[in-house]
């Protein structure tokens, strides 16, 4: 049997860091405190408070640094209208060259021009109805340019997509003129039929029944809503 004179040691009976220190407490006053030699000096500090406080140092500064990095790819830097022209308009036309044309399937040319509708809207309608324009005599990317239109509902690329299918429902090219007639039918809105009302029907036996097809079917879908 072991004897109970014999001084226990306080940590072997702490059940946590509480229980410690109010046993190191009670030593305090004591001439035979065994604590002492393990005590740091208080002008030194504590390790684990040293510890703690770096820890939330380096804690805050991460934090901060991360809040940083953060803050810094939420600033966007914004390019002139000019800027943006010349950044975007030979790529996009390089784009529509490639890309092949699949209605509800997205492609470079689709998704660069959403891509560029979000950053700058004005400049990015600016330069499709350029490209249009400068190459109106091509077939292939004029047919292409009117596809792209045909993503989009009638106010979202509004007034350059209608400009464009107006000027293409008399075009040279059998192909854009139809592109231009699907725009219409896409479409659908009052505002469309309007503007197709305002312009001649084209010549074509072809174009010409596809022209007024689609200008029926609007002409009931309205009609009868406004009776």
């Amino acid at each position: 049997m072991k004897n109970n004179s014999l001084s226990i040691n306080p940590i072997g009976l702490a059940q946590d860091f509480l229980d410690l220190f109010e046993e190191i407490s009670k030593l305090e006053s004591s001439s035979d405190n065994w604590f002492q030699q393990y005590r740091v000096k208080s002008n030194k500090g504590s390790f684990i408070s040293k510890h703690l406080d770096n820890t939330t140092s380096e804690c805050f500064s991460l934090s901060e640094f991360e809040q940083s990095i953060s803050s810094s790819k939420n600033k966007v830097i914004s390019l002139s209208n000019e800027q943006f022209i010349v950044k975007y308009q030979e790529l996009l036309l390089q784009c529509i060259k490639k890309s092949p044309i699949y209605r509800g399937e997205d492609n470079d040319m689709s998704l660069l021009f959403s891509e560029m509708l979000e950053e700058n809207k004005v400049s990015t309608l600016y330069i499709l109805n350029d490209l249009f324009i400068k190459n109106i005599q091509n077939e292939m990317l004029c047919v292409k340019i009117l596809s792209l239109c045909n993503d989009y509902g009638y106010d979202e690329l509004n007034p350059t997509a209608q400009t464009l299918a107006a000027l293409s429902i008399n075009h040279t090219s059998n192909r854009v003129r139809s592109a231009a007639m699907n725009l219409f039918s896409h479409w659908g809105t009052h505002d469309a039929y309007n503007l197709l009302l305002a312009i001649n029907c084209p010549n074509e036996p072809w174009i010409k029944m596809k022209y007024n097809n689609i200008k029926k079917s609007l002409e009931r879908r309205w009609c009868m809503q406004e009776k």
